[in-house]
């Protein structure tokens, strides 16, 4: 579970391209 309110914008990014990349969506082409 994220900690919405200490996440940083790293995190975040790297947070959400985890999930993208198991839906089969890289976007650090």
């Amino acid at each position: 579970m994220i900690d919405w309110k200490n996440i940083s914008l790293k995190d975040l990014a790297g947070y959400l391209s985890e999930e993208l990349r198991k839906e089969g969506i890289d976007l650090m082409e």
